[in-house]
């Protein structure tokens, strides 16, 4: 994305998500699927945030949880799994709750604090207002390297236009 000239806005799309009381954001490009209580199988070997997969119709996807929550923790809320493409690799993250697709002027960034990015598992890109609210905007490519051992690689025949709906 090409950077904005002074005083112009660069806003894009993002989906807007609750997480432990915070609101976060995604790039809409991003997200292939969302799937609301989702059926997950536990157990994987890797990153603290990995906390099952969940079988799509194209392959098992990785599931995360960056609060650091177990499967227990989470079956008695409703929660909403979105799943996430970025780089070639898929994945999931559960998320309590999804908002709206809202416009974020990204040019309004501001860098998060050393104690927000601890609190925030250094999942977050920056921070960006919009009427009022702060938005935290979250690196999906970081979330992915985290556990880069367990993202799922899409092959040229399960693009990911086959896992929108």
């Amino acid at each position: 994305m090409e950077n904005p000239r002074k005083g112009e806005k660069s806003a894009s799309l993002h989906v807007a998500l609750k997480l432990g009381g915070r609101n976060y954001a995604c790039n809409v490009q991003n997200v292939q699927e969302i799937v609301r209580r989702p059926q997950l199988e536990p157990g994987l070997d890797g990153s603290d945030l990995l906390v099952g997969t969940f079988s799509s119709t194209r392959c098992e996807i990785p599931v995360v949880d960056l609060l650091g929550r177990t499967p227990d923790e989470f079956t008695l809320n409703e929660v909403t799994l979105v799943v996430f493409e970025v780089k070639g690799k898929v994945m999931g993250l559960i998320v309590d709750d999804l908002e709206e697709i809202v416009e974020l002027d990204i040019s309004q960034i501001v860098p998060v604090t050393a104690d927000e990015a601890v609190e925030t598992g250094n999942a977050v890109t920056g921070i960006v207002m919009r009427e009022g609210i702060e938005f935290y905007l979250l690196n999906l490519e970081r979330i992915a390297c985290a556990c880069k051992d367990t993202a799922v690689e899409l092959s040229t025949e399960q693009s990911t236009d086959n896992l929108k709906k």
